[in-house]
């Protein structure tokens, strides 16, 4: 049964023995039957053969036996190696589900090339609007080309029914992920520690950590009749390196461990781990934790922003989870920035020191901070504070008289400060006297960075044109975006101090040419995430931005540049105190100069 596994061995053993022995044969036959006789019957050609052929069993026995003991090893080998030729494949562009950054048709681009004086060969959405200082957008000159945050898609995206490989020809996935985040790594060791050792340990050369929204898309547009729906609807977890080279990916699940919004407690044989959508996921650092902030409509309503702390789990491989029993939530509207406590950076505040308070801006223009309240919802449904709500109120009538005054210049922000009503909402006038002119802009990221050394917040604003949602030829939703960098003052009140024109990103991939060349910008692109880090040392100079944002409400990029750059942008707001709080982003909305 051994021996069919070495067929050719076998046969070129026996070549070996009767080869020889067959011409000896037929030499010995010429020279007479008496001396072939002879020499046949030699003891020592006897042995010869015998030790030959016995010799050859044994290598033939000792082949196979070694074959059987690391047949399953190779096969598994095999396996890890082919396995790993796929990821490489994933990564590297070798597949057209890769990490190549997209190109799109003509009409998902702003053309700024063409003559913009002359209204005619732009859409009279975009000429008849105003803008911040009237000024057309700029497109800026970034330190690097984008670099496409790469999602390993196999484990959901068709596989051939003839093998186990991602079927990608003459096909791009549904969508490639969407309006990312992304924290440093620095910002993980000042502030987060127990984060950044977790995921040093593991990844050395990890520099950010990031997420990415799987959900629908706009891939392509118009959209097929009937309109395909996304295969998963998730939020991925991904750990970079300084290229933003992913280095481990994981989906966000979520551990449902009570009762979670409008759904009841699970029962105890379910599966206790979910994967939710997070719609819209973006991480933050607050009280040394992690934390996410997402949006989960049919559980918590479309109008709340809902909060957790990220876990992170070692086994095998790292895992990353929330859990219900710990989500809070406050409402209302979206793409409201978080702001880390400036008292951090101040105090260098241990873990075992006093909490800190998360606070939101719920609105650029005016602006609007309002407190957050962390406490997961089941506690505060259990045991609600009438005496700390009574006391808010009652702050809050203060606080708006004093507003009112200070806006009208008959107060100065040295009266305001005394009073420290840090931990009081500032809620958004919608029936403002003073304000009855719009803006049409809208927050953007994930959390607004803190500079201490300038006692001001850091963050993007958008706008897209037309302001409203209607239907359109150009995308589902909202299109035409544009972005603004702008600065506040990081104690109350919360004024704006900075305000930049808008601008618009270089095209990632341009259709038909170079970006020089067609100066373009895809139509939408969604600045999600927003971080600065110290590339040599903490001086301004050497601080640079890091933005990842969405690229036509399909894939996810990132993309750096100088924080001097930004500098030399913004123009500054306020002269004096009585003044700043009178200028909002709307007192700069301009038509069009010539």
């Amino acid at each position: 049964m051994l021996m069919p596994l070495f067929p050719s061995t076998t046969a070129a053993a026996s070549r070996s023995i009767q080869g020889p022995l067959s011409r000896r044969a037929g030499q010995q036959q010429s020279h007479g039957s008496s001396k072939k006789n002879n020499e046949a019957c030699s003891p020592w050609n006897n042995r010869l053969v015998k030790c030959s052929i016995g010799a050859s069993l044994l290598i033939c026995m000792a082949a196979n036996v070694w074959l059987f003991a690391n047949v399953g090893r190779n096969s598994s080998k095999e396996t890890t190696r082919i396995k790993a030729k796929q990821q490489s494949e994933l990564t590297s562009g070798a597949s057209s589900s890769s990490c190549r950054l997209r190109e799109y048709p003509s009409h998902r681009y702003y053309h700024w090339s063409r003559e913009l004086s002359d209204k005619s060969k732009h859409p009279s959405f975009l000429t008849d609007s105003e803008y911040i200082y009237g000024e057309w957008p700029k497109i800026l000159d970034m330190i690097s080309p984008p670099q496409k945050l790469c999602v390993d898609q196999s484990d959901w995206l068709p596989k051939d029914a003839s093998s186990s490989r991602v079927s990608t020809v003459n096909t791009l996935p549904f969508a490639d992920g969407t309006n990312p985040s992304i924290v440093s790594m620095q910002r993980l060791l000042q502030y987060a520690p127990s984060v950044h050792e977790t995921i040093h340990k593991l990844h050395p050369t990890a520099k950010y950590i990031a997420t990415a929204c799987m959900t629908n898309s706009q891939c392509t547009w118009p959209e097929a009749t009937p309109p395909q729906k996304p295969i998963v609807v998730l939020t991925v977890f991904m750990i970079l390196d300084a290229s933003f080279q992913s280095l481990h990916q994981t989906t966000i699940t979520l551990e449902r461990d009570s009762a979670w919004g409008r759904q009841p407690q699970p029962l105890q044989q379910v599966d206790q781990h979910a994967t939710p959508a997070l719609d819209d996921a973006r991480l933050f650092v607050h009280d040394h934790q992690l934390w996410i902030s997402y949006r989960e409509g049919h559980v918590f309503g479309y109008e709340s922003q809902v909060l957790n702390p990220v876990h992170f789990s070692v086994e095998e491989t790292l895992s990353v989870y929330i859990k219900t029993s710990e989500t809070t939530s406050f409402c209302c509207g979206r793409n409201m920035a978080l702001m880390q406590d400036a008292n951090d950076d101040d105090a260098k505040q241990s873990s075992s020191s006093s909490s800190s308070i998360l606070r939101a801006l719920t609105w650029v223009d005016p602006v609007t901070v309002e407190a957050v309240n962390t406490t997961p919802l089941l506690q505060q449904q259990s045991k609600p504070n009438k005496g700390r709500r009574l006391r808010d109120l009652k702050l809050h009538e203060n606080e708006t008289a004093l507003r009112d005054a200070f806006i009208n210049g008959s107060t100065t922000m040295d009266a305001y400060l005394p009073l420290q009503l840090q931990d009081q909402p500032f809620h958004r006038r919608l029936a403002s006297s003073i304000k009855k002119k719009k803006s049409h802009i809208h927050g953007t990221n994930a959390f607004m960075v803190h500079l201490p050394d300038r006692n001001e917040y850091f963050g993007i604003g958008h706008f897209h044109r037309p302001p409203d949602r209607a239907q359109n030829p150009y995308a589902r939703f909202g299109h035409h975006y544009t972005h603004c960098f702008y600065t506040i003052t990081d104690q109350p009140p919360y004024v704006l101090t900075n305000l930049s024109p808008e601008f618009l990103l270089p095209a990632a991939a341009a259709s038909g040419g170079s970006r020089k060349e067609l100066n373009a910008a895809e139509m939408i692109q969604f600045l999600s995430g927003l971080e600065i880090v110290d590339s040599k040392s903490s001086s301004e100079k050497d601080r640079v931005v890091v933005i990842a944002y969405g690229i036509n409400d399909c894939e996810a990029a990132v993309t750096t540049l100088p924080w001097q750059t930004v500098v030399s942008l913004m123009r500054p707001v306020r002269q004096n105190a009585a003044a700043a709080a009178a200028l909002q982003v709307v007192d700069y909305m301009q038509p069009l100069r010539p």
